[in-house]
């Protein structure tokens, strides 16, 4: 003790020491003693006149006072990185900071890691962001004075002390950081200002304060009006009593606030008392309802009064408690949450029901809520990771998906209630998932759009191939679980294949093009074989299947293809409109050969499919496309086939002249689009279709020209130029 307060005092010398010589100059005029007087003579000795000075010595005339000087100008203070004080180490360390100056401090923790600080305590003013940055301007009526700061890095707290010291007037500005035996000399930066306020939460303090007044009010009131037996008196007294349990609640909050002015509430103890509150009026509600006999007297009254005295109850835990990141109390009450729901899952999948199971219903979700809520804050504690937003966001999803399908693994027509219970029990199962993977890694946007994409195919395909094949799943048990069981069998493969695959898979700007254009096709491909399932079955099952099918093996393809070969946005274009053409081909010749509607359409979504991966393979060999390409064999392709199409239907009447007519021109125009884009020299700027000259009896003559061009984008388009000379 003897050597911090040495410690202590030699910083407060060196602060002062480096207030410069002025200061020490100023001092020691203020604190110079007056001259004394001279002692009057003996009243026995005569007085004798002063003996004249010698004619030699000149007469001395007294100095005229000095004009006064003009303060000196404010110092010119040089802005350096900011000053650094490590956390964690074996004793905390002190900080020294002088009057006025902004002041900006980087927390540093031993273990690591700029993230998730967070500030309580210290001088009113501080400001602790959540990077480990720390502003503050001390005020001369901090001088002097000391605070010690808790500071809170994920689930560990650490401490350090800040002292409001007298700076200089003039001179570089510095803060002192005592570090355990070091002492380190820092200059402070100028250029951030603190923000008063920043840190205070009296306003959501005074609506706590008026949503727990309100509660309390309002299970008074309900109990109050119980005692009348009517529901109309419960409505009335709960309505009543809750607002004026709410006026009561934020008058009492902003009175205590206001007499205390010294005491600033902060977020952190805002979440601490709402959660703690919450907390405690659920297990009042829920020990009373295991404990309180069925029909005993006045149950529902004390039941509500119950709820009452649990949240002041837990008020008055969270006043006690000191005050965890939002962070971990948020991982708590989701636990409670959680544990909760998965309880009152599973008594519905039970069959308990209420009110005459209430009692075995109320003691298994208490269990059950702080099971897994004292569990999440025991791995938090012992600062276990929690899940990532994402990794929770996948596990919630999915183990309520797999948790609402499963009562139809036992019966094909369950009751509804076991339905919920299944879906929140299997949200249960994948909170204890996702908590149990946490320490593995967070799931960043990749993973959890690969694992949803993995997820959706492999249920489609589970789901369609049973549909498909003519399962019917409202024939009997067993039919119900040839589709349901291959179903959620096919999503949880997704997922993890998804999360395999994920650190491998990485797709360019142009990738991503394909894929979304290969995504358009396999919804397009999924709508034709749902045709195609209906021309081939009555059943309304079968067109469901061949469509989810389709669904999940297209996606499954184009994000196969999509990174494995390398193609521009214009040749992803080329390759959709080539499936898109064969499918027209594969359509018109079914026609005319007269062929069944199921074989129709096969044969039409055949031939786009094998359209469309022939030119896949041809993009990505040697041959290279861009926009001008695709307007030639696009542009002429549509030209031709439109054109014989009409000249079909001006000439006969008869449908087949005007499908062959159309294949005609298609395949004329195709043929002079594959000249155009492949002709040596060809090119967007060297390219020039020259229209006829314009033969007319004017007095000027007309030449046009048009040819493929390309604007600054790169887009596609066509050049025209009109040439008027006089004759």
């Amino acid at each position: 003790m003897t050597y911090n307060y040495f410690i202590h005092g030699c910083a407060l010398l060196a602060v002062v020491a480096f207030a410069g010589p002025d200061l020490a100059h100023a001092q020691e005029k203020n604190q110079q003693p007056a001259e004394p007087e001279a002692p009057a003579p003996p009243a026995d000795v005569p007085e004798t006149e002063a003996p004249a000075p010698p004619a030699d010595v000149p007469e001395t005339v007294a100095p005229a006072p000095e004009p006064a000087r003009s303060p000196p100008p404010p110092p010119v203070r040089e802005v350096v990185a900011p000053v650094e004080v490590v956390l964690g180490g074996d004793e905390d360390p002190t900080v020294y900071i002088p009057v006025g100056v902004p002041t900006e401090l980087r927390l540093r923790h031993v273990r690591g890691g700029t993230s998730e600080y967070a500030g309580r305590g210290g001088p009113p003013g501080m400001v602790v962001h959540s990077d480990g940055e720390v502003t503050y301007t001390a005020s001369e009526d901090h001088a002097g004075r000391e605070w010690a700061v808790t500071i809170r890095y994920g689930t560990s707290r650490s401490n350090f002390r800040v002292v409001v010291v007298h700076g200089p007037p003039e001179g570089p500005s510095t803060v002192l950081v005592e570090q355990g035996m070091e002492l380190a000399l820092g200059a402070v930066p100028i250029e951030t200002q603190a923000e008063p306020g920043e840190r205070s939460a009296r306003g959501p303090m005074m609506v706590y304060g008026a949503v727990l007044g309100g509660w309390v009010g309002a299970t008074a009131g309900y109990a109050i009006g119980d005692a009348a037996g009517d529901t109309e008196s419960q409505s009335q007294g709960a309505t009543m009593g809750s607002m004026l349990g709410s006026g009561v609640g934020l008058g009492t909050t902003a009175l205590i606030l206001k007499l205390r002015s010294d005491y600033e509430p902060t977020w952190d103890q805002v979440v601490l008392m709402s959660s703690t509150s919450a907390i405690g009026a659920w297990t009042g509600m829920s020990a009373a309802m295991a404990l309180i006999p069925v029909g005993a007297e006045d149950g529902g009254r004390r039941i509500a009064l119950s709820g009452s005295l649990g949240a002041i109850a837990g008020a008055g835990l969270g006043m006690a408690l000191e005050a965890p990141p939002p962070v971990v109390m948020g991982n708590i009450d989701l636990g409670v949450l959680i544990g909760w729901q998965a309880a009152a899952g599973a008594s519905d999948m039970a069959g308990w029901t209420f009110p005459n199971d209430r009692r075995p219903r109320a003691g298994l979700a208490l269990a059950g809520g702080y099971a897994v809520g004292f569990t999440a804050g025991v791995l938090r504690a012992l600062d276990v990771p929690g899940p990532s937003p994402g990794l929770l966001g996948v596990g919630l999803a999915e183990g309520a998906w797999i948790g609402a399908w499963s009562p139809l693994l036992v019966t094909r027509d369950p009751d509804p209630r076991q339905v919920f219970g299944g879906l929140r029990l299997g949200m249960g199962a994948g909170y204890l998932l996702s908590q149990a993977l946490a320490p593995i890694g967070a799931l960043d946007g990749r993973v959890v759009a690969l694992q949803s994409v993995g997820f959706a195919s492999g249920t489609a395909l589970g789901a369609g191939l049973p549909l498909a094949m003519g399962v019917e799943p409202n024939d009997s048990d067993a039919a119900t679980r040839a589709v349901v069981a291959p179903m959620l069998a096919g999503g949880l493969v997704g997922i993890f294949a998804g999360a395999v695959v994920a650190p491998h898979y990485d797709l360019s700007t142009n990738d991503i093009a394909l894929l979304s254009t290969l995504e358009v096709w396999s919804v397009y491909q999924a709508i034709g074989w749902g045709f195609f399932g209906g021309h081939v079955s009555d059943s309304g099952t079968v067109p469901l299947g061949y469509a989810l099918t389709a669904a999940g093996a297209g996606t499954l393809f184009a994000m196969a293809l999509a990174p494995a070969i390398d193609v521009n946005p214009a040749e992803s274009i080329l390759i959709a409109s080539a499936g898109g053409w064969g499918t027209w081909y594969g359509a018109w010749i079914g026609h005319l050969v007269g062929m069944d509607p199921e074989y129709h359409w096969l044969l039409a979504l055949g031939t786009g499919n094998i359209a469309l991966i022939g030119t896949a393979a041809v993009a990505a060999g040697p041959a290279e496309a861009d926009w001008a390409d695709v307007a030639y064999i696009d542009g002429l392709t549509a030209l031709g086939g439109a054109t014989g199409a009409l000249v079909g239907i001006i000439a006969s009447p008869d449908f087949d002249t005007v499908a062959l007519a159309g294949l005609v021109g298609t395949t004329l125009g195709f043929a002079g689009g594959m000249y155009l884009a492949t002709r040596p020299g060809a090119s967007p700027t060297s390219l020039a279709l020259p229209l006829p000259h314009l033969r007319v009896r004017t007095p000027f003559r007309a030449r046009v020209q048009a040819r493929p061009w390309l604007d600054e984008e790169g887009k596609a388009g066509v050049w025209v130029d009109l040439h008027l000379v006089e004759r």
